[in-house]
């Protein structure tokens, strides 16, 4: 499951620039994005980690990024993380994935939802600014969105006609990841997130999909208790050592 949901969350988020090495997958894309700036060990390896690491620290000293490992609790992660701690690494971004089942999910609402398939500068104008995101991050989210091959659905919660809360649902292989749900700042705690992550999930339902994941970091934990209220149940957790 591990695997599956990495390889799909890869696919969900993809980087500018990837090396394969050795069973490991090394992400860079600039900005400050984890997920996109960091080496994950999914596969099996034949090189010894006291090889392996120096080499991908090097590549992020010449590329100027920072030194990222993406751990999870795959047997290809350890002695990994010992490793790294003893090297001066600290963990950050601890983060839950949690998966639902859609057989028996139905959701209806009186809301406006809006459904967009394809990229679209507006909404993505929208949502950066409303998550307040950074010049950088916002060239490296909408280059990684653009280049996305599994369907999407670029979806917002609608009031008086104004987005007033954003979601990307991505439809792959039956499975349909749930991905930047975010609310603005003052119609929070109003349920909006819910209504929106429940009507990804319908979309993806539609397409045929047959199970929702999605991912919540540690330090959430209003999103956390959300997600779990809506019935997503935990699968394993992620965490990332920087240096």
């Amino acid at each position: 499951m591990i695997r599956k949901i990495e390889e799909l969350s890869m696919n969900a988020f993809p980087c500018l620039d990837t090396i394969y090495y050795d069973g490991w997958v090394i992400r860079m894309s600039n900005g400050d994005a984890r997920r996109v700036n960091s080496v994950y060990s999914l596969y099996p390896s034949t090189l010894d980690i006291e090889e392996k690491v120096p080499h991908c620290e090097k590549i992020f000293e010449d590329k100027g990024l920072r030194k990222i490992f993406k751990l999870t609790d795959q047997e290809t992660c350890f002695r990994l993380g010992d490793f790294l701690r003893n090297r001066g690494y600290r963990e950050s971004g601890r983060t839950h994935i949690k998966t639902m089942k859609l057989n028996d999910f139905y959701f209806s609402s009186e809301f406006e939802i809006e459904y967009l398939k394809d990229f679209s500068s507006e909404w993505f104008r929208n949502f950066c600014s409303s998550k307040s995101l950074s010049g950088i991050d916002r060239k490296v989210y909408g280059d990684s969105w653009k280049r996305v091959i599994p369907q999407q659905c670029y979806a917002a919660l609608k009031i008086d006609g104004h987005r007033i809360a954003y979601g990307r649902g991505v439809i792959e292989k039956g499975y349909v990841g749930i991905y930047g749900v975010f609310v603005d700042k003052k119609y929070r705690r109003l349920g909006y997130g819910e209504i929106l992550t429940k009507a990804l999930m319908a979309y993806g339902k539609e397409k045929g999909c047959h199970m929702a994941y999605l991912q919540v970091e540690d330090d959430n934990p209003i999103a956390v208790s959300l997600y779990e209220k809506i019935g997503f149940e935990e699968q394993y957790q992620y965490w990332y050592l920087i240096k």
